[in-house]
């Protein structure tokens, strides 16, 4: 091939590729770019508009959300923004927890006290329970020591049964003598504490013979019962025949028991106490 078809060829060739190629429009494509980038500007912008009015909404509502809780009195303002609002949140939340925190304090404070006072008040009852049950006990105990000392011990001689008090100062003394008169016989005493002026207290049964059968005639004295017996006759004094006090309580008292004669005498001390225990001798008595 020749060079001028070789020319020929390439200029052919270039005519066809100018052919199929389209026109590059610069002008229109720069047009177009300033379209597009007017479009996206303008989206920009609206984005921004809404935003600002949907912040302005929120302020709003914050505004009238203030003015709605103002408490009377208050001013209300404008709205704070979401960042103070929270931190004024967290440190009201710590004051809460603060102030909570003391109460329970104070309630538990308040607790142990009551139960402190609760103690000091139960200790006390029970303190004051066994005081009241050993003052009790020490009654109890006198009281039965008064009985013990007051109380009464029976005895029984020649078929005769009475009771002596108790607190003998020594064994009591029995005299077997034969029967020789009625004023003779065999005999039990009771061998009680001294009285005034060193006389003993005692109580003397003896077993006699009958005066001519019957009763030993006396002065004075009264009738009694005794169980058993065919008659009593006695009495209780505190002074002597002349009508002088002896300083002390005496008991005569005779029994007929068929062909025999039981003579109890016995010496208390004077006053009531003693002639309170005399009867109480002569209630004692019985024969069989």
């Amino acid at each position: 091939m020749t060079d001028h078809e070789t020319t020929v060829l390439s200029y052919r060739l270039q005519s066809l590729a100018d052919h199929m190629t389209p026109q590059l429009d610069v002008v229109g494509q720069v047009r177009a770019a300033r379209a597009s980038h007017r479009r996206k500007r303008r989206t920009r912008i609206a984005a921004l508009a809404v935003a600002t009015v949907t912040t302005a909404v929120v302020a709003g509502t914050v505004t009238t959300t203030g003015l709605l809780t103002s408490g009377r009195g208050e001013v209300a303002g404008p709205g704070v923004p979401s960042a103070p609002v929270t931190a004024d949140a967290g440190v009201r939340d710590r004051a809460q927890r603060a102030e909570e925190a003391q109460a329970t304090q104070r309630a538990e404070a308040q607790a142990a006290a009551e139960a402190s006072q609760a103690a000091e008040a139960e200790a006390a009852r029970l303190a004051a329970e066994e005081a009241a049950a050993a003052e009790a006990a020490a009654a109890e105990a006198a009281q039965r020591s008064r009985e013990q000392a007051t109380a009464w011990q029976s005895r029984t001689f020649e078929g005769v049964s009475f009771q002596v008090p108790a607190g003998a100062r020594a064994a009591d003394t029995v005299d077997r003598s034969p029967v020789t008169s009625w004023m003779e016989g065999p005999s039990l005493t009771w061998n009680g504490p001294l009285l005034g002026g060193g006389q003993p207290s005692f109580v003397r049964v003896m077993i006699t013979a009958t005066y001519e059968g019957g009763m030993i005639p006396t002065d004075g004295g009264e009738g009694f019962t005794v169980p058993g017996a065919d008659d009593a006759y006695g009495g209780i004094d505190a002074m002597d025949a002349a009508g002088v006090p002896t300083g002390r309580t005496t008991v005569w008292l005779d029994i007929l028991d068929g062909d025999r004669l039981v003579r109890v005498s016995a010496e208390f001390a004077a006053g009531p106490e003693g002639e309170q225990m005399a009867r109480e001798l002569i209630a004692s008595i019985s024969i069989g």
